[in-house]
């Protein structure tokens, strides 16, 4: 009868109906079960910048100074992308015109550097000459790399202050430059406006403006194909009573007379 071919024809096209519905549902299922995950990994929000700084007067009047830089991570990079690079400006010395040559705030020749965790390489500690309203100033320029996937880590930078500057307030900068690949093109960082103060009562000095640094008076390589950088600004008054960094590794940084673990 034709009403049972009918019947089979809607039968067969009602399993096949069937069979790729199950076939649909499985596959949104199992697409389901697989995570979105987020691809900012290494972006700039997740980085955070620190500083903190002790000051210990000695006995003979000096002031030993420490300064803790740290930075950690909520996310590191998933990507294997060269080091990046860490710099530390500290103002170091002011140019005196009567002895022509300059003028050191610290006793020390460079400062003394070390790192919380060794994870973190230093590479350069050097000095480069600027000038402020009109005042030929001297920044110590410590720079480090460090791996893109180490989460934490931090920079000790310790000297000793004259005591004629005693009561001084220094403006120190942390610059993280950050770069996920490498090529031909040279880095977009161009220049970096950071502030930058000087004050010391007893010494006459009173110098405040914003410098503008060239790239290459900055950072050590500057060959990416893509990077960003952060930056953060701390001012220290050099005087007795700073805030206690934290220790780290069983290590802390607050008595005179620290090794240096970086450059000597």
């Amino acid at each position: 009868m034709k009403w049972k071919g009918l019947l089979a024809v809607l039968l067969g096209l009602l399993m096949v109906g069937v069979t790729a519905g199950s076939a649909i549902a499985a596959s949104i299922s199992n697409d389901s079960l697989v995570p979105v995950t987020p691809q900012n990994f290494g972006d700039e929000w997740e980085l955070s910048l620190n500083i903190d700084y002790h000051v210990e007067e000695l006995s003979s009047g000096d002031l030993y100074v420490t300064i803790y830089y740290d930075w950690s991570w909520v996310n590191t990079e998933i990507f294997n992308g060269p080091d990046d690079q860490i710099v530390i400006l500290i103002p170091w010395a002011r140019w005196n015109s009567q002895i022509r040559d300059w003028d050191g705030f610290y006793g020390e020749q460079k400062p003394i550097v070390t790192t919380a965790f060794g994870k973190a390489k230093i590479q350069d500690i050097s000095f480069v000459p600027i000038t402020v309203d009109g005042e030929d100033i001297q920044v110590a320029r410590i720079v480090a790399t460090v791996n893109d996937d180490v989460k934490l880590e931090g920079i000790w930078v310790s000297m000793t202050l004259k005591k004629e500057y005693r009561g001084m307030q220094v403006k120190t900068n942390l610059v993280y430059l950050h770069s996920w690949d490498t090529g031909s093109a040279v880095s977009t960082a161009g220049s970096i406006i950071l502030p930058f103060a000087l004050y010391s009562a007893p010494a006459g000095l009173n110098l405040a403006a914003s410098v503008t640094w060239a790239a290459a008076d900055i950072f050590l390589f500057q060959k990416f194909a893509g990077s960003w950088k952060k930056t953060k600004t701390e001012t220290l008054t050099l005087y007795p009573n700073g805030n206690l960094p934290p220790c780290w590794n069983g290590i802390c940084p607050t008595s005179a007379g620290g090794s240096a673990g970086g450059l000597d």
